[in-house]
């Protein structure tokens, strides 16, 4: 086991010495992340570092898979229904989707014994979907700092003469966001005497981030049915990225109804692309055009955050299980996450679990929010997000038989994001929900 923490401590290090500076607002794209997986998963709201015997659980603490005593193959779909709001208006956006959020065959092969101990071994191969990036925004607001006046500030001209005596500044931000967060696990599992568990994984990420925007002034008023626009700036961000991370994992159960786990993540070794393009343009005596060079950036060594978990579950007698947890993610280029989550299992009858569960996340540490823009203004997405807070509240059954199972789930999430359409404009706060479904069904064999 030592010898297992001190590998993670050591790839974890070289991850960090290695890091690459990121824009900032890509970053925070990028490494958001979501409670997906199996439907028992997410009926407990991801507190599951110490409960084990499920494949999205044992991705988060690949210890888990020293429970396993019979092999089986999962999968699951599901969709969700997102809407995202400016706060104290009525605009908002929406966004449908269905997916797969996850799939896995776990191969445990039984016990054996060796010096007077028992040795319980499984691997898994599995998928995880880590996070969906769909995103509709419509935002609007009078009486605010021109981005006219920010191109003069950095003394931008692109052959373009802003106005310059106007009233009653007002704009409107139309965001479209898709794309999706992938990971693909190998991990290994092993009981020692049904009281230590330890684990071992390696975790190959992919994503995909597209972002288009259009944004526009009007200095009189603000009118969205208006072919006339005093400024207008349409934008296209694309983000492709792979990384690569360790994780290790410790279950002790110290009595036969309790269990104490940790788990960490290392950051993700890997890199990400980068594609922009803009036209901006601006109404003076005449409309005239400036197109932004498409740019291209491609960041190596570019990592995202290590993660540690810790919790503990209870047995309520044979009827049910209670988990708790706390989960820290330092993130390098932008703020620490820290998260509260539990979680509780009920078995009424022998075959029949009932779930629920609830967690929240913020951001803890306060910093400086300001994404400055390109002093050259070659790249034209001035917008940026920062997220504020998490909470999600679940709740799931589901049926074990001798060889087939069932599970369903049902979580609400909603959040709460600051929003600046660029680096001179007013704070703007926004609020999301999302409401998500997913069924599981498995194979699995008999117990020998």
């Amino acid at each position: 086991m030592r010898r297992l923490v001190y590998i993670a401590f050591v790839v974890g290090t070289l991850c960090c010495a290695l890091r690459t500076p990121v824009a900032a607002q890509d970053y925070e794209r990028l490494s958001e992340s979501s409670t997906l997986g199996t439907a028992r998963y997410m009926g407990m709201a991801g507190a599951m570092t110490a409960v084990g015997a499920d494949p999205s659980a044992a991705i988060d603490n690949p210890a888990g898979l020293g429970f396993y005593r019979r092999s089986e193959v999962l999968f699951s779909i599901g969709g969700h229904f997102d809407r995202a709001w400016q706060d104290g208006t009525t605009n908002y956006g929406r966004a449908r989707r269905a997916s797969l959020p996850q799939a896995s065959i776990v191969l445990a092969f039984g016990e054996h014994y060796a010096n007077n101990t028992c040795y319980q071994n499984a691997i898994m191969f599995s998928y995880r979907r880590t996070h969906d990036y769909s995103r509709r925004l419509t935002l609007m607001d009078i009486d605010q700092p021109s981005l006219g006046d920010l191109l003069n500030e950095y003394q931008i001209k692109r052959g373009i003469a802003y106005p310059t005596e106007r009233t009653n500044i007002g704009y409107r931000q139309d965001i479209w966001e898709s794309g999706a967060a992938h990971e693909y696990a190998f991990d290994w599992g092993m009981s020692i005497n049904h009281r230590w568990y330890v684990g071992l994984g390696l975790h190959v990420q992919s994503y995909m981030l597209a972002s288009d925007g259009l944004y526009y002034e009007q200095f009189a008023t603000l009118n969205a049915d208006s072919a006339n626009h005093d400024i207008e700036n349409k934008t296209g961000l694309t983000l492709n990225g792979v990384g690569c991370k360790l994780a290790v994992g410790l279950i002790y159960r110290p009595a036969q109804w309790a269990r104490v786990g940790v788990s960490l993540h290392t950051p993700s070794l890997g890199s990400v692309s980068t594609y922009t393009s803009g036209v901006f343009s601006a109404l003076t005596d005449t409309l005239r055009y400036s197109y932004a060079p498409d740019g291209r950036r491609s960041a190596q060594d570019f990592h995202m955050p290590l993660r540690l978990s810790v919790g503990a579950a209870f047995t309520l007698g044979n009827f049910g299980m209670l988990s708790l947890q706390y989960d820290y993610r330092h993130n390098f280029y932008s703020d620490d996450l820290h998260a509260l989550r539990g979680g509780l299992e009920i078995s009424p009858v022998e075959g029949l679990y009932l779930n629920a569960g609830y967690a929240w996340e913020t951001t803890f540490r306060t910093s400086n929010r300001r994404v400055d823009i390109d002093s050259e203004f070659k790249r034209q997405d001035t917008y940026y997000c920062h997220h504020l807070s998490s909470q999600y509240a679940s709740a799931g059954i589901g049926y074990r038989g001798k060889h087939f199972m069932i599970q369903a789930a049902y979580q609400y999430r909603w959040q709460t994001y600051h929003y600046n359409a660029h680096q001179n404009a007013d704070t703007q706060l926004l609020r999301t929900d999302t409401h998500r479904f997913v069924i599981t069904l498995g194979w699995h064999r008999s117990n020998p």
